[in-house]
């Protein structure tokens, strides 16, 4: 009897279960949309959203992030601190459900004040970023004590949670974690990676960071100033004047759930410049779904008018140039792409950002500012230099048809041999002109008269 196994065989046995740490550590694209460097920073990004949830609810406005030699990052943030304790309700350790199982926190409750407009409602980031780390060490500040656990390899150490008592009084949460280098391909990251995304956040959400690159020692702070000033910061001396505009809305959507959302648009009026455009919900980054897709209809649908009332035909890079953009939109329901938030498809947040923007344009006109009188000629000069740019080039395919594409040259011209452009001159000459004794490089950059 052979005791060979037949690995080409699909069988009952075939199908496998990936449990605990496992469910991330050996699919983390799943979790994060890449087990390469991008996957790797999003883990960043899922720490830091809880410390911005608990700024944004209005506790604590300070940020500390530093990145340390050994390539582990930290996070620590002055809310309320994590509750660690026991959960009499699931009767578990609350360490052990936020740390270590997947879909498990505090956001559940779509009308809960403080984390109404949270970035993390599925219960999954703490705990997969736990997962795919070498260590990971939070500490959960509650008055005069602090809460310890420590996790290697997506496991806990020991089953007992760490207490201390404190000398002062303090609240908030330290995070501290390494990737794992069998996780992801790629976790060298450059300093100025956690710099661009803590500026954005820092303006967004209005609170202050301070991140310290441990390696060099450089230490950088971000005082949050809002989006108006993260926008004109972002365009730099090309910003003409900056529009902005707020609203919100409130219903129900497809499930029949009361949706609650707002949102802010800054559109920068601006100098012929790289055009710049900063999307966020919940102050996540958007790259994709309803946020672009809005904009885009908006502004296509101002300028389409604009175009009908002059004549021509207004392509989006007739105005890209012109107008830069900036929305942070919030709302108490969201159905992200991907557990990567990098988009969102709710119907109703792409009707309030489209709203926004249109009226926000429209205002502007009735009200008759200057920049927008000085952006619409400039969209509408562009497009007609682009119509007539097009007819000549239609001409010049039509010509080079029409001779086989060989060039047209007129009977008694004679071209320069020189490509040096400051030896060449033109001569337009009135009637017949021949002077056979000239030598020819004098006659022909027209010396003689």
């Amino acid at each position: 009897m052979s005791n060979v196994v037949d690995k080409s065989a699909y069988n009952d046995e075939s199908i496998k279960a990936l449990k605990g740490a496992d469910r991330v550590r050996l699919r983390p694209g799943v979790m994060f949309g890449s087990d390469n460097i991008k996957g790797a920073f999003h883990t960043f990004k899922e720490i830091l959203g809880n410390s911005l949830d608990e700024a944004r609810g209005g506790y604590g406005k300070e940020i500390e992030v530093v990145y340390y030699k050994d390539g582990a990052i930290s996070v620590r943030d002055y809310g309320r601190g994590v509750p660690m304790g026991w959960n009499k309700a699931e009767k578990r350790w609350n360490w052990d459900l936020v740390y270590n199982e997947l879909y498990a926190g505090g956001k559940y409750d779509a009308d809960d004040e403080v984390y109404k407009f949270s970035v993390g409602l599925n219960g999954l980031g703490a705990a997969a970023v736990q997962y795919v780390s070498e260590y990971f060490i939070v500490e959960s500040y509650k008055g005069d004590k602090v809460y310890k656990k420590n996790f290697e390899k997506g496991h806990p150490i020991g089953k007992d949670l760490i207490e201390e008592d404190l000398d002062t009084p303090q609240t908030g949460t330290f995070t501290k974690w390494k990737i794992d280098n069998e996780v992801f391909r790629n976790t060298n990251f450059k300093f100025k990676d956690f710099l661009d995304y803590c500026e954005g956040q820092a303006h967004i959400n209005e609170v202050n960071f301070t991140i310290t690159d441990e390696k060099t020692g450089e230490v950088v702070k971000f005082e949050g100033k809002g989006t108006e000033h993260y926008l004109r910061e972002q365009v730099g001396d090309a910003v003409i004047q900056v529009l902005t505009k707020k609203d919100k809305s409130e219903g129900f959507e497809e499930r029949n759930q009361k949706f609650t959302a707002k949102c802010e648009v800054c559109l920068a009026i601006t100098e012929e410049t790289e055009s710049k455009q900063l999307y966020f919900h919940n102050t996540a980054t958007m790259t994709t779904g309803y946020h672009t897709q809005a904009v885009t209809d908006a502004i296509s649908g101002f300028f389409k008018n604009l175009g009908k009332k002059n004549n021509v035909t207004i392509m989006p890079y007739d105005y890209n140039d012109y107008l830069s953009v900036l929305v942070s939109s919030y709302s108490n329901i969201t159905s992200f792409a991907n557990q990567t938030k990098d988009g969102v498809d709710n119907k109703f947040i792409y009707d309030l950002i489209k709203k926004t923007v249109t009226d926000l344009l429209e205002e502007s006109v009735a009200k008759g500012l200057d920049c927008m009188t000085t952006l619409m000629d400039n969209v509408v000069n562009a497009a007609i230099a682009r119509k007539k740019a097009k007819e000549l080039e239609n001409q010049e395919r039509m010509i080079r048809k029409t001779t086989g594409g060989k060039k047209v040259k007129a009977e008694k011209y004679v071209d320069c041999r020189s490509n040096d452009p400051s030896e060449k001159e033109l001569f337009i000459l009135e009637g017949e002109q021949n002077c056979p004794n000239i030598p020819f490089p004098l006659y022909q950059r027209g010396y003689i008269a």
